[in-house]
């Protein structure tokens, strides 16, 4: 692994222009915390949009989930 290397800007101009791919990790955390339905329900949020920083705050604010379980997701979108 440490003769991996990356190109940082690529990856943070990616993860910028494509926040779709930040859903995985959403879907992880709403899993761990008992939602059988969290890959349907992002699918159907997600799928053939273009997905913006500000669109996922709103699903993340619109979610019936503990305010500890919106900080760690509004943490994931704080990171890009």
């Amino acid at each position: 692994i440490s003769k991996l290397s990356y190109n940082k800007t690529k990856l943070e101009s990616d993860l910028i222009n494509h926040w779709e791919l930040v859903t995985e990790g959403i879907q992880t955390i709403l899993r761990t915390v008992g939602d059988p339905k969290a890959y349907e329900r992002l699918r159907e949020f997600s799928q053939g949009k273009i997905i913006t920083k500000k669109d996922l705050t709103k699903y993340i604010d619109s979610l019936e989930v503990e305010k500890e379980v919106k900080a760690k997701l509004h943490n994931i979108l704080a990171l890009v």
